[in-house]
C-alpha cells in the first residue's frame, strides 16, 4: 500500500507525525536532567544524590562520607553566623555528568537553561563526578569550602565587592602569584589569578584550609600578603544580614 493511501486514516497521520518529531527534534533539545534520587540532610546541608550515583550504593557512601567529613570541616574552621547562612546553598551530588569533572557553584540560573544545564541547580553546587570528588580532595583537601566561597561571595558579598577587587588587583600587579609553589610539585601560576572569585575563593581555602597552591595555609598567606588575608577576615566576619542575598538566575 502506498504512502498516500495511509495518510487517510487518522492514526496514520499521528504515526507520521511521529517519525517526524523524532526526525526533526535539534540535537539541542536533548538536556543534562537529573534523574531524581534521594534529598539527604548533612550537618544541616540539603544534599541531593542523583539516582545513578545512588544506584552505586559503595561509592554512594564514600561519597557521603567524605562530604560529612568536609562540611564538618567547614563548620569547625569558619565563622558560625557564615556556617549558618552557607546551609542554605543547596549540594548536589552526581556518578557522572562529563559537563562538571569537579566542583563548580551555579551563580545564574539563566546560564544554565542556556547551556542545557538542570535550572533547580542555581544558587547550589555541584560536585558532577562521584570519582573525582574522592580522588582529587587529596591534593584539594578545601575543594568543599572553595565552592561555598564562591556561594559566599555571590549571595551575601556580591560579586561586586570592592575589597575583594582592589585585592585581586594588586595582587596580579605585584607578581606575587605569578610563579608559586604547586601541591603535587614545581611551580605554577596561582589559580587565583584566573579572576577574582577564584582569588576570593582560593584565598579563603588558604586563611581558613589548606589550598593546593601557596600560600597554603594561614601562616603563610598572612607573610605573603597581608593585606588580602584581611580581606578575607573581614569578609567572612560580614554579617550574613548585612546584605540582601543575591537571587540565583540573574
Amino acid at each position: 500500500m502506498h504512502l498516500k493511501h495511509l495518510c487517510n486514516s487518522g492514526s496514520a497521520f499521528l504515526l507520521l507525525s511521529y517519525f517526524a518529531l523524532i526526525l526533526f527534534t535539534p540535537a539541542s533539545e536533548e538536556r543534562d536532567l537529573i534523574s531524581p534520587g534521594p534529598r539527604l540532610d548533612i550537618r544541616g546541608w540539603t544534599v541531593h544524590v542523583d539516582k545513578p550515583l545512588n544506584d552505586s550504593p559503595k561509592l554512594r557512601d564514600e561519597v557521603l562520607r567524605l562530604l560529612n567529613q568536609k562540611l564538618w570541616e567547614v563548620e569547625e574552621w569558619l565563622p558560625s553566623a557564615a556556617v549558618q547562612r552557607l546551609k542554605k546553598v543547596n549540594l548536589w551530588m552526581r556518578l557522572n555528568e562529563p559537563s562538571a569533572p569537579g566542583g563548580v557553584y551555579h551563580p545564574s540560573r539563566t546560564w544554565l537553561l542556556e547551556n542545557e544545564r538542570p535550572p533547580e541547580m542555581a544558587g547550589g553546587i555541584e560536585f558532577g563526578n562521584a570519582k573525582n570528588f574522592l580522588s582529587w580532595a587529596r591534593q584539594q583537601p578545601s575543594m568543599v569550602l572553595h565552592e561555598l566561597a564562591h556561594a559566599w561571595h555571590h549571595q551575601v558579598l556580591g560579586y561586586e565587592y570592592a575589597p575583594a577587587k582592589t585585592a585581586y588587583q594588586r595582587a596580579r600587579e605585584s607578581g606575587n602569584y605569578a610563579d608559586v609553589l604547586y601541591v603535587m610539585g614545581g611551580k605554577k601560576s596561582a589559580y587565583a589569578l584566573n579572576n577574582v572569585q577564584e582569588f576570593f575563593a582560593e584565598l579563603s581555602e588558604a586563611y581558613w584550609g589548606t589550598n593546593d597552591f601557596f600560600p597554603f595555609v594561614r601562616a603563610e598567606l598572612l607573610v605573603h600578603d597581608a593585606e588580602s588575608a584581611l580581606m578575607i577576615q573581614n569578609a567572612w566576619t560580614l554579617s550574613a544580614g548585612s546584605r540582601a542575598p543575591s537571587k540565583p538566575g540573574s
